[in-house]
């Protein structure tokens, strides 16, 4: 994109605007994101393998999209997103082993709690205003997301140590938020 002189961007020919990869780009990541979980609890491969392969295939990826641009990850970027990069990880880890200890319904419940979070540190360090009606219609679709997990049966047992790490998984995954937020 380039810029006009008051600095509005304006499409050029090799990116026209509404170009829609960026939309099919989100979609097959989200797709692939959301849909894990579900693959990852029938797989017989252990969580931290599971893990382990997935950020493997992410990497190499990424490193070879990088590499085609002509760009490089630097110590001060690396240095930068280290953190983030270890709660990420970490999420992903716990959210597996969760999933394959517990059941999808528990670790997806647990899961879909961490708006609450984001929001509760929102209002306490960031001092966020939480109006009622933006507070009912995420408690209402907080009952939506209840409803729709729970309609799709209870596969698998139920396990203490699986909903202990669903619950460091939602720790992590909200951690990485406020991390990417300074």
């Amino acid at each position: 994109m380039t810029s006009t002189a008051a600095g509005a961007p304006t499409s050029t020919p090799s990116n026209p605007a509404g170009s829609g990869t960026g939309f099919i780009a989100a979609a097959i990541a989200v797709t692939a994101w959301g849909g894990s979980g579900v693959v990852a609890k029938w797989i017989s491969m252990g969580a931290l393998a599971i893990v382990a392969y997935r950020f493997a295939f992410y990497a190499l990826i990424i490193g070879g999209m990088r590499a085609a641009s002509g760009h490089r990850v630097g110590w001060n970027a690396f240095r930068q997103s280290i953190v983030g990069g270890l709660l990420l990880s970490a999420d992903v880890a716990l959210f597996f082993t969760a999933v394959k200890l517990t059941t999808v319904v528990n670790a997806t419940i647990v899961g879909s709690l961490q708006p609450l979070l984001l929001t509760a540190y929102g209002v306490r360090f960031l001092g966020e205003r939480v109006q009622r009606r933006d507070l009912l219609l995420g408690l209402i679709a907080l009952a939506g997301v209840f409803v729709i997990v729970l309609s799709g049966g209870n596969s698998g047992e139920q396990n203490i140590w699986g909903d202990l790490a669903a619950v460091g998984a939602l720790l992590c995954w909200s951690s990485y938020f406020v991390v990417a937020k300074r």
